[in-house]
């Protein structure tokens, strides 16, 4: 009997023990390792489908009984799946969508078996009270975009009204995207569809693994959308390790900006969740086509993805915080002037600029940043004269423009640590180009490419630049042309300024407010070619003598001082919402184009069109 009660006190004891250590152990675990041994979570789905993949690679075909031809089929699939999880996490739709196929398949296989009773612990689409702000907008996101494809995010932005500006306390406008506001419109949303089934509950778990395991993190479903720009890591509190948060300020890995319309939205709701997430995606973001890797050695490196989207990755020591700023080129979907140039009277600027690219003339397409500056360009290549060939130079491939006119002859070359732009200009001009493309004009050496293309070797140049006046865009070639940089070898402010008015002919100059993007005026350039003194002038043969030499003094003074190399009329301009005509180009403007345009036919219309503008003055 003592035995039997020594056992009973002795096995009660051990439970007891074990009771304590698994109830401390438990308490002494973290939030984060709770979470990850949880079957049901992200983290742990996350790690498992890493696993799995990881597994699928490393398996040795050729220990399997396989015939030769089955060795070969699964060797080419085992291959086709290492090159989709690489080019997945640089852009690649296509590898991106096969990639989130097979993890929908792992997550319901026998390896985590998510079925239709498990999947709402995943995330809990059947309780709306226990999703996140990021769990609702990537509910609302899906559907959208199953529906608008990649017009998905900026449908879902309009019907909720989320570019509608905010006032804040000192009366600037604010344009943000709150927690409460992805709450309310989730609230809206939810009761116009009928369920979110099975599929769909998989379709929104897939992506959201991706965006843990390959993908950008919080910021991976917006690359998928046709938006101007997706940015991390540029507000809030630089996290250094030893940052003082001061109450209520996030970290700079607590929100992401996109740029929508020439707009930039704060997506104040969407966080990239940690430091080591930013810098993943910093670390990541960039690789395709990358002339180097990101260091402290070089911070900085400028780059493209898959899609064509410009990237621009910065570290420490060179910013203060990990940062990306991702550039695409999809937002707007037609390429079609008249849609681009929406206002009333849009005809007017748009039989301007036709004209003036078929009649061969330089044009400068200037404006800020995010004017649709490249969009712009974009859409009036379609007026170059089909039989001439199409050369492009550019710092990285961003314009896209065998995309959009793959029927054209059009060859794009880059700049990179072992090709010069300048040798590019050089190879251009034995590549049987006829009209040259120069994408952006932002250093001295780019004005000077610019100034040598649209003097020799091509029929016509276009560009674009960031001038915000037409002085200004003049003023800063001047400048560029005297950088010893440039290679220009200009010593003469007055020589670098004529030959910059000689060079260009047409300003059509970009503007955009509130994300209204519209052409402000387009402005011929006229340099000053009459150099004859007024007493040479034949309306001034009958004055006196002594008033000739007077006017001739005055203007010898004048020359020696500030005598002006050109000088500009407006063609269009912008008034109160419509387009104004203002006055026809000049009489040598209108020879050359008629010179260039291929047939009585062609100048007929031309003449005829140009005539008809008169009524929008």
């Amino acid at each position: 009997m003592q035995t039997l009660n020594f056992i009973l006190i002795l096995v009660i004891g051990l439970a007891l023990i074990a009771f304590l250590f698994w109830y401390f152990t438990k308490l002494s675990k973290s939030e984060e390792q709770l979470d990850f041994e949880n079957p049901y979570t992200i983290k742990h789905i996350t790690a498992q489908v890493a696993e799995e993949f990881s597994s699928a690679l490393k398996v040795n075909l050729k220990e399997q009984n396989l015939t030769r031809k089955e060795l070969e089929a699964r060797e080419s699939a085992k291959q086709e799946l290492r090159i989709s999880l690489k080019e997945s996490a640089y852009g690649n739709p296509i590898a991106k969508k096969y990639i989130k196929n097979f993890i929908k398949d792992i997550i319901r296989g026998k390896a985590i078996n998510v079925t239709e009773d498990t999947v709402n612990n995943v995330i809990a689409f059947d309780n709306p009270i226990r999703l996140t702000p990021r769990d609702k907008f990537e509910i609302m996101l899906y559907f959208y975009m199953k529906e608008y494809k990649k017009d998905g995010l900026i449908q879902l932005i309009e019907d909720y009204e989320w570019l509608k500006p905010k006032v804040d306390e000192d009366g600037d406008y604010l344009y943000e995207v709150t927690n409460e506001e992805i709450e309310e419109a989730y609230k809206d949303f939810i009761v116009t569809i009928e369920s979110i089934d099975y599929e769909d509950k998989l379709e929104i778990i897939s992506q959201r693994v991706f965006s843990e395991y390959k993908g950008f993190g919080a910021a991976d479903i917006l690359f998928d959308n046709a938006i101007d720009e997706v940015d991390g890591g540029t507000s809030g509190i630089p996290f250094t390790g030893y940052s003082q948060q001061a109450e209520d300020a996030p970290y700079s890995y607590e929100c992401v900006w996109i740029k929508v319309h020439g707009i930039d939205l704060k997506l104040k709701f969407l966080s990239l969740e940690s430091q080591d997430e930013l810098v993943r995606i910093c670390s990541n973001v960039y690789k395709h086509n990358a002339p180097y890797a990101l260091s402290r050695r070089n911070p900085k490196v400028v780059s493209t993805m898959m899609d064509n989207s410009r990237v621009v990755v910065a570290r420490p020591p060179a910013s203060d915080s990990w940062e990306f700023f991702v550039r695409k080129f999809d937002s707007v979907g037609s390429l079609v002037p008249g849609k681009l140039l929406a206002d009333e009277n849009s005809i007017v600027p748009i039989t301007f600029m036709k004209y003036f690219i078929k009649g061969y003339l330089n044009i400068i397409i200037s404006g800020m940043q995010a004017a649709g500056k490249t969009t712009t360009l974009k859409s009036f290549i379609r007026f170059v004269p089909k039989s001439e060939n199409i050369r492009i130079q550019e710092l990285a491939f961003e314009s896209n423009l065998r995309q959009a006119y793959p029927d054209r002859n059009i060859s794009t070359l880059q700049e990179t640590d072992n090709f010069t732009a300048q040798e590019g200009l050089d190879l251009e001009k034995k590549m049987n180009g006829s009209y040259f493309v120069f994408a952006e004009v932002a250093t001295a050496e780019g004005a000077s490419w610019l100034v040598q293309t649209a003097q020799v070797g091509n029929k016509a140049t276009i560009g674009t630049h960031h001038g915000k006046t037409l002085r200004d865009l003049i003023i800063s070639m001047r400048n560029n042309l005297l950088d010893a940089h440039s290679g220009a070898g200009f010593q003469s402010e007055r020589a670098a300024e004529e030959m910059v008015a000689r060079a260009l002919n047409i300003d059509f100059h970009m503007e955009s407010v509130g994300g209204h993007r519209f052409c402000s005026r387009i402005t011929e350039i006229i340099p000053i070619e009459d150099t004859r003194y007024p007493s040479e002038l034949p309306e001034n043969k009958d004055l006196p003598l002594e008033e000739k030499l007077k006017l001739d003094t005055l203007e010898s003074f004048r020359r020696k001082t500030d005598r002006e190399v050109y000088t500009s009329r407006d063609l269009v301009v912008f008034e109160n919402g419509r387009y104004v005509f203002k006055s026809m180009p000049t009489e040598a403007t209108m020879q050359k184009i008629r010179a260039n345009l291929k047939s009585d036919e062609q100048r007929a219309l031309f003449e005829a069109e140009f005539n008809e503008l008169k009524k929008y003055a």
